[in-house]
């Protein structure tokens, strides 16, 4: 089916000081969705590797749009909302359980696009996989995908790639860089986040972590000693 829906796991350490809920555990939820959706169709993860490929997430956007409590029981929904060549857009949105899969009484809604890497050279690829489009056309979040950058960004603070920050693909995983854009930044997401994953970074390397006040919020943006850009993000 085009709808894929997950229970989801919340417990008090995962909100912050404020009670809200924490932005990187909010893209574990989806990411968690995706791939029981992609590995219900045969397409996951561990489906994937064995072809040579891999799934990239390489933007999201995440709204808060009601609030989320410790001590409830939450379900996330995923489904593809649009695919062009080797790219998909999937969207998401996350109820109370007692709520059902209702988009109309989502507390957080998302929107993401992901690519399809050949595993070995690191180059995006097109492949076969397609998948079925819901009937309904929702588009959680509309508008495209916006660029993003900063102009007098100020350095805040350096981070190692360790063992502790990698995904089944031993790179950082994306739920590190929210944390540590939130780190850097000394701002926790209260309405929404925006993120480009522009390059990997692995096991063992370095980058910098710049910020800058923006209009649309605060801008974080980590990039290599060799001026490659990692990752670029803006709070509010």
């Amino acid at each position: 089916m085009a709808h894929h829906t997950i229970r989801i796991e919340v417990t008090p350490s995962d909100f912050d000081e404020s009670g809200k809920i924490r932005a990187d555990r909010v893209f574990q939820f989806f990411q968690d969705a995706s791939e029981s959706h992609v590995s219900s169709l045969g397409v996951g993860p561990d489906d994937l590797i064995k072809r040579d490929f891999i799934w990239v997430l390489t933007k999201m956007r995440v709204r808060y749009t009601g609030e989320m409590k410790a001590g409830e029981e939450y379900i996330c929904t995923t489904f593809p909302a649009n695919q062009k060549r080797a790219t998909f857009k999937r969207d998401y949105y996350i109820n109370y359980a007692s709520d059902g899969a209702d988009p109309d009484k989502a507390v957080i809604i998302g929107a993401s696009q992901w690519c399809i890497l050949n595993h070995r050279t690191r180059k995006l690829e097109k492949t076969d996989i397609s998948f079925e489009m819901p009937e309904d056309e929702i588009d959680m979040i509309e508008g495209v995908f916006p660029k993003i950058h900063g102009e007098n960004l100020q350095f805040v603070m350096n981070h190692h790639v360790n063992a502790r920050d990698l995904d089944y693909n031993d790179h950082c995983n994306n739920t590190r860089y929210i944390a540590l854009s939130e780190a850097a930044t000394g701002r926790n997401v209260k309405e929404s986040l925006y993120v480009n994953f522009a390059n990997e970074s692995r096991f063992g390397e370095e980058f910098d972590i710049f910020t800058e006040e923006q209009e649309e919020g605060i801008y974080a943006e980590g990039r290599k000693q060799d001026g490659t850009i990692v990752f670029q993000i803006i709070i509010s």
